[in-house]
């Protein structure tokens, strides 16, 4: 692997964890091309997507597309690339669409975890016409990422090192993220940050100006005269500045790469290409645009906390656990809490007694039992505190949030969403939250102050840290956006 280079370009990648960003500030900052985030798994898109592609464009930047796969929860590649597909159609890239690939996707193995990433990047290559490359870690690349996907770019993550970890896939890198603490003008908080080979930029873009500090080597680098005499034509149409650019900028360990050279021409060659004119077709009347949805607004984890403590219950049979004022006065907890009682009693945060009344239990996945009973809280009054319930795709590395509701105190804990689904169960994901057996039936709450589960058994959890894995006290929660619990939670609600 190459290290850092001044000469490369200035990169940077968003999704919309970075919030609302002023694209001409970005732009003024240096920053000449951006990976933006578009789809998670198979029907997830990013909320801040479009707007993050619109608002780049609109003041010159490069941009690209990535996918964060899922294969750990057994989605084809096919399927996902399918979700990709769909949501970029329609939108224009000058830089590749990526398969971003880490986390829990090394859980299928080796092996699998190549063959799956072959068939993403081959399938959305094919039907998309457009370039595609891998984004890894350097370290998930060297142990979970086999050579037949070699022959696709690397976007390779290694922070605070000039050089990133070598393995025996790639011996180049094309875009290196060295750091996720960066600041650009225009982006509140940390970001990712990149610099994009010079070499690959200009295969990219054909865009010579953007490079500040031109290399100078002194090898003595010759090139055929064939590619010599193209590169002047190309020269006299105003398309490059000069064949000696060209030539210093296309070599390799002092040999000139025809190879190199000879897709520098063609890139160049389709800019001279006159388009025939078409033929202008009657014009259509327009639909009527759809209103957007107001993007959701993370809030501040201290209200996030007041509004999870005030909405927590202690549900108080045998041992005791936690619940989860819902809308409409009803109670979510989990089965092994309320113990199929047709009735129990509640205590708020605000030290009030209620009779909840039993609607229904999870019925469960054919043979298997999943862990959850909703209530209804008799004559319960109009200004109960509740939580709204998640609808959205999960994500993993999102902080979470929860409350054990005990009989004289609320305990908050947080931690972060560590895998979505289980092989065994996978109506339930794994969290690093450290709860206690009191956290039972209490709820998992993401940035918006949601509900997207609720807490059912104690876990060791397996977290990476830096370039070490290691296990912490953790917890399995359901999952209140898996088909077969969101169908019965729409049918009693």
């Amino acid at each position: 692997m190459q290290a850092r280079n001044s000469a490369n370009i200035k990169i940077i990648d968003v999704s919309h964890h970075n919030g609302v960003i002023d694209w001409k500030k970005v732009a003024a900052d240096g920053v000449k091309g951006v990976f933006i985030k578009a789809t998670e798994g198979v029907g997830y898109t990013d909320p801040k997507f479009k707007v993050n592609v619109q608002g780049a464009i609109a003041v010159g930047l490069k941009v690209g597309f990535y996918h964060y796969c899922r294969p750990e929860t057994g989605n084809t590649a096919i399927k996902e690339a399918e979700s990709f597909l769909a949501a970029v159609a329609g939108l224009a890239a000058t830089l590749p669409y990526v398969l971003d690939v880490e986390g829990a996707a090394a859980n299928i193995g080796a092996v699998k975890l190549t063959d799956w990433c072959q068939s993403w990047l081959e399938t959305v290559e094919k039907r998309s016409g457009h370039r595609v490359m891998v984004y890894t870690g350097a370290s998930f690349a060297k142990t979970n990422l086999g050579a037949k996907l070699a022959k696709w770019p690397l976007w390779v993550a290694h922070y605070d090192v000039n050089q990133p970890m070598t393995n025996s896939t790639w011996k180049r890198w094309s875009v290196f993220q060295y750091s996720s603490t960066g600041k650009v003008s225009g982006i509140t908080g940390d970001v990712d940050m990149n610099e994009m080979d010079l070499g690959y930029w200009m295969e990219l873009t054909g865009d010579a100006q953007n490079n500040p500090n031109p290399v100078v080597n002194p090898v003595n680098k010759q090139a055929n005269e064939k590619t010599k005499e193209a590169l002047k034509v190309l020269q006299s149409e105003q398309v490059i500045q000069s064949p000696a650019y060209w030539v210093e900028n296309a070599f390799e360990g002092g040999t000139i790469r025809g190879d190199y050279a000879a897709l520098l021409i063609q890139n160049m060659a389709k800019r001279l290409a006159t388009p025939v004119p078409e033929t202008p077709k009657p014009e259509q009347p327009k639909p009527k645009p759809e209103p957007e949805k107001p993007d959701k607004q993370p809030k501040s984890w201290t209200e996030i906390e007041k509004l999870t403590q005030a909405a927590s219950v202690h549900v108080d049979v045998g041992g005791g656990g936690t619940g989860v004022l819902l809308k409409g006065g009803l109670l979510l907890t989990a089965k092994h809490v309320s113990k199929g009682r047709e009735s129990v009693r509640i205590k708020t945060n605000s030290r009030d007694w209620y009779t909840a009344v039993l609607v229904s239990e999870h019925p469960g996945v054919e043979k298997d039992a999943v862990d959850l009973a909703l209530y209804r809280i008799e004559n319960a009054p109009a200004n109960l505190p509740y939580l709204p319930v998640n609808t959205e795709q999960l994500i993993t590395g999102q902080k979470l949030l929860t409350v054990q509701a005990e009989y004289t105190e609320w305990i908050t804990r947080s931690g972060q969403l560590c895998q979505i689904s289980t092989a065994k169960e996978p109506w339930e994901f794994d969290c690093s939250i450290p709860a206690q057996h009191g956290n039972s039936g209490g709820a998992a709450v993401n940035e918006y102050g949601e509900v997207i589960g609720v807490i059912v058994n104690l876990a060791s959890m397996g977290i990476q840290k830096g370039s070490v894995r290691e296990s912490v006290p953790g917890c399995e929660a359901v999952n209140l956006i898996y088909p077969a619990v969101v169908e019965w939670l729409k049918k009693n609600m």
